[in-house]
């Protein structure tokens, strides 16, 4: 009897680790297809220096994002999440919170590499 006990305890504690991942996993889990997205446009200096396409105010906002034939030698556009966003301006602007990296391409040029933002769509272009 002691060890009919035992066993309903040792499953009624694994049911409550269960629960407990479970509900625990999901609070930190971003539905990530109801995130907002902005899109920017490369507006700076053709030079396309490093520091030219790392600096958020050579984007500008633009909802289409076209235009930008597939390649890694110039920034053309990103999507980016709204945490890195400025809404409060009457037109969206890129966050400095966004940290855009940029490499040199093949022609010294610069592209987007990366961000803060994981969920970045990049679209460089190809000189």
């Amino acid at each position: 009897m002691k060890n009919f006990f035992k066993n309903i305890q040792l499953g009624a504690l694994a049911v409550l680790f269960g629960l407990t991942l479970v509900i625990t996993q999901s609070a930190f889990t971003a539905d990530k297809e109801n995130l907002v997205k902005y899109s920017f446009r490369y507006s700076g200096p053709n030079t396309m220096t490093e520091a030219e396409v790392e600096d958020e105010s050579n984007w500008t906002y633009d909802p289409s994002t076209t235009g930008c034939p597939s390649g890694a030698d110039e920034a053309c556009t990103i999507t980016i999440d709204q945490a890195y966003v400025n809404t409060s301006a009457p037109n969206p602007q890129l966050d400095p919170s966004a940290n855009l990296v940029a490499d040199l391409g093949s022609f010294g040029t610069a592209y987007v590499a990366s961000s803060a933002d994981a969920t970045i769509v990049k679209q460089n272009r190809q000189h």
